[in-house]
């Protein structure tokens, strides 16, 4: 396993928020590497009780990270999701990033100058089938 020293785990209302939030605490505490979570508020309409509401959810996931012995941290972001995590990478040198499934994900693949791990929910079904090339149709 390739050792990090600083991760970052992208946070978000969708159902894979709490699996993203378990597989970095997960792979800090195995690396020893410094966790920061965040969450990205896209566009100006987000109100003062969804972002103080954000920031709590983040605030206890570092604790629950902390609790754990690893060193964490929270941040709440403003802007296009990919463009900001992007950012923070930079900025702040995160040799990984943890992120759940969706068009943020596509463009942190794409385009992030770390690792990407896309972490899926418990439950999730892909919709995709394979046919052909050593799969077997049922």
């Amino acid at each position: 396993m390739a050792e990090f020293g600083s991760i970052l785990a992208v946070q978000g209302a969708g159902p894979s928020q709490d699996a993203v939030a378990a597989e970095a605490v997960r792979l800090a505490r195995a690396s020893f590497a410094a966790l920061t979570v965040v969450d990205v508020i896209e566009g100006e309409d987000a109100s003062g009780a969804d972002v103080a509401a954000r920031r709590a959810q983040l605030a206890a996931a570092a604790e629950a990270a902390r609790g754990e012995g690893i060193q964490a941290s929270e941040a709440v972001l403003h802007g296009d999701a990919a463009v900001e995590v992007i950012r923070m990478v930079l900025r702040e040198g995160h040799d990984l990033v943890v992120a759940g499934p969706g068009p943020a994900a596509e463009a942190l693949i794409r385009d992030c100058p770390c690792p990407v791990l896309v972490v899926k929910p418990l439950g999730f079904a892909t919709p995709v089938t394979l046919h052909g090339a050593g799969a077997s149709a049922t």
